[in-house]
């Protein structure tokens, strides 16, 4: 999807325009009677014009119009020309020049206009994002916006500055925050519609992230509308593929192919060659899904041949990976080991192209400043030829000032040389860094390795010190629930051993009195019976108990297998059964099949569970008169569903976006860590599943775990 930071001209006869105005320009600047404020202006109006056409030309304006403001001492026009500067670097693609740019507005501006402060954040801010420094770019988008606010001027360019950096952060919540006050920043100042459709736009970017897709296709189709009675193609074009990415999530792939369609139709009319060459790969893409598989090959292979010959390297490596995909699925193994060795060598020259940026961006620069020395060179013979043509006139003086020019010439040659010089070592010196710094970037890269394992190594401690911070919460009820089958075998045995003593005695007296009736010895027997029958209860219940608990802490039950989801239930229910009944709470439940089965571990799934149905019992522990706790499993071929509800108080709109963050937690101190449900979404997670909840204050919750289903 396209960002939207600066605004696009696809008008041909603007661009006539601007090349006649560019003539007259440079034409009156080469007179001699413009004063200083006017030589600033037509530069600044210089540099506009050959921005988008002649880089080079247009920095050498800009450079001209800094050192006229520098000597005139004009703070304002000094600092639009330093910002027009720091444009057109960015514009061409070199950032580190960019900012300099920008930072030198920052100190002039804190003197003399808060206002140009602003601006010099927000462009700072603008150019941190793309340089990837997000962080910065907040933290100077932060600053503007402070300002903005004190001094009340407009903010949203600000708010959609800040929304683009928290996209690239991919913190959608926080982009669709400031999306929105952009737009009503943007209304509220009754900015033209195309602004506000612009906003609308990145806005719907946020909303298809956040998977509201609905939301998103709803300002899509609007900006279309939009589009379509303005006939813009460019933003069109992006629209249809937009609307194209949130079919391929519904797998609406039918829908897809025809809005990928569109947007390839306007890529070509609008000639976007590199878009159509990306366009290709997506139409593969969706091919690949409807499993048309010769119709993607088709598309895949244009994609290469045409990212091939505009040397998209990116592309191009997108179209052999999907050509290698297509391959092995036609069984064509060959084919996929070949198209697998070009898509390694792609990415490594992909690599290889962003590494060697930062020298081309140096060359450039030099290019610059040689070509800006050559123009000096080319004033100085000028002035060197209208001295000869006035020379029979004023032939004594004509001499002195050919000498000083010549003098000046040499002078300038030395300089040039020495400058050359100094240029190609610095170049040396930037290469050395450059392998210095690559060499840097493997250290890190091992040290990040060294640290990813010692992460690993510490949520592995956190999962078990969370596991048996709920086993020592449990161990007072686990104990309770024990002590009570123990209770019965006990209690059991003893009478038991009443009853043989009994039934001895008996025996003996039936042998000295014939006179006894059997009834007796027959209440005694039946009585045995059921005294064994509930000490053999209790082993059962006692095992069952030890069962679940086996199941929750043994570490081998980390290993995955074949499981039926029920027993996992069953057996958290089993490990809370005391605190169930202490809280007098009615467990429910309903499972569509006996046995529904998933791939995963056994200890892990019933930390999950045991979490989950533990922070149901706790919601309803105070305050509740109807305890109701439901536990349903649905099943299908490709999902296996478990739903948790309670009738508890419910969670608060407020803290619903926190609950799944480590350490958060809003029980009393001593009865949480606040990792439970955080470990829980990493579990789930691991197992390629989902968890979610749907909650409403006084009516209770529920926690939705989503798991594949195997067989």
């Amino acid at each position: 999807m396209l960002l939207v930071t600066l605004s696009v001209q696809n008008v041909d006869g603007q661009l006539l325009e601007d090349l006649k105005a560019a003539d007259s320009l440079e034409s009156l600047l080469r007179g001699s009677h413009l004063d200083d404020t006017t030589r600033i202006k037509v530069l600044n109006n210089l540099n506009r014009l050959f921005r988008q056409r002649d880089s080079q030309k247009s920095v050498r304006y800009a450079y001209q119009a800094i050192d006229v403001s520098k000597r005139v001492t004009n703070k304002i026009h000094l600092m639009m020309s330093y910002n027009l500067l720091g444009i057109t670097y960015g514009m061409k693609g070199n950032l580190d020049s960019s900012m300099w740019a920008f930072e030198q507005i920052v100190p002039i501006a804190e003197k003399s206009s808060p206002m140009w402060l602003s601006n010099a954040y927000s462009n700072i801010g603008i150019t941190y994002d793309y340089m990837s420094n997000y962080g910065a770019s907040l933290k100077s988008l932060y600053k503007s916006l402070a300002i903005a606010e004190k001094f009340n001027f407009t903010k949203y360019g600000i708010f959609n500055s800040m929304a683009n950096a928290y996209r690239n952060l991919n913190e959608f919540r926080m982009s669709s925050h400031y999306d929105s006050l952009a737009i009503k920043e943007a209304d509220h100042n009754k900015m033209p519609d195309d602004i506000i459709n612009l906003l609308m736009g990145n806005m719907a970017i946020s909303l298809f992230k956040l998977n509201r897709l609905k939301e998103a296709k709803q300002i899509l189709l609007k900006c279309i509308d939009y589009r379509i009675s303005r006939n813009e193609k460019f933003y069109l074009s992006d629209h249809y593929k937009s609307i194209a990415e949130i079919n391929v999530i519904e797998k609406r792939y039918d829908d897809a192919f025809q809005n990928f369609s569109k947007a390839q139709n306007l890529f070509e009319e609008i000639g976007n060659w590199n878009l159509v060459a990306s366009g290709y790969g997506n139409l593969a893409l969706v091919d690949l899904r409807r499993a048309r598989i010769a119709s993607a090959k088709k598309f895949a292979l244009r994609s290469l041949v045409l990212s091939d010959s505009l040397k998209l390297l990116k592309s191009k490596q997108a179209a052999t990976e999907m050509l290698t995909k297509i391959a092995s699925y036609e069984r064509d193994f060959q084919s996929a080991s070949y198209y697998d060795s070009i898509d390694s060598i792609l990415k490594d020259s992909i690599n290889l192209q962003e590494q060697s940026k930062s020298a081309a961006e140096l060359k450039i620069k030099y290019e610059t400043e040689r070509k800006e020395k050559e123009n000096e060179l080319l004033k100085l013979s000028q002035i060197s030829h209208e001295a000869e043509l006035s020379v029979q006139r004023y032939a004594i003086i004509m001499i002195g000032v050919i000498l000083m020019a010549v003098l000046v010439l040499l002078f300038v040659v030395l300089r040039s040389r020495q400058l050359f010089k100094k240029t190609n070592e610095l170049l040396k010196g930037q290469n050395h860094a450059i392998e210095i710094q690559q060499e840097e970037i493997i250290s890190k890269k091992e040290q990040i390795a060294l640290q990813m394992e010692e992460l690993r190594r510490t949520q592995s401690q956190l999962i078990h010190s969370e596991k048996m911070a709920s086993l020592g919460q449990m161990t007072s009820g686990i104990a309770h629930e024990i002590n009570n089958p123990l209770n019965f075998i006990s209690g059991g045995a003893e009478a038991l051993k009443y009853s043989v003593e009994e039934l001895a005695n008996f025996a003996k007296k039936t042998s000295e009195d014939r006179s006894v009736q059997y009834a007796t010895i027959d209440d005694i027997v039946f009585e045995a019976n059921n005294l064994i029958n509930s000490i053999s209860n209790g082993v059962h219940r006692a095992n069952k108990i030890i069962t679940s608990l086996r199941t929750f802490s043994s570490p081998q039950g980390s290993a995955f297998i074949t499981l039926n989801v029920a027993d996992i239930i069953e057996a958290a229910v089993t490990m809370l059964n005391s605190k169930i009944i202490e809280h007098k709470i009615q467990v429910k439940k309903s499972y569509s099949k006996p046995t529904s089965f998933v791939w995963g571990s056994a200890s892990e799934l019933s930390q999950v569970f045991t979490n989950i149905i533990d922070n149901a019992i706790q919601a309803m522990e105070n305050g509740i008169e109807k305890k109701e706790l439901q536990i349903s499993i649905e099943s299908s071929d490709e999902n296996v569903v478990v739903r948790v509800a309670d009738s508890g108080h419910g969670i608060p709109k407020e803290i619903q976006n926190k609950i799944m963050e480590p350490f958060f937690t809003t029980k009393e101190v001593g009865k949480g860590t606040g990792l439970g449900l955080s470990i829980s979404y990493g579990i789930v997670d691991k197992h390629k599943g989902k968890l979610t909840f749907l909650s409403e204050v006084g009516k209770g919750s529920e926690f939705i775990v989503a798991l594949r289903a195997t067989h």
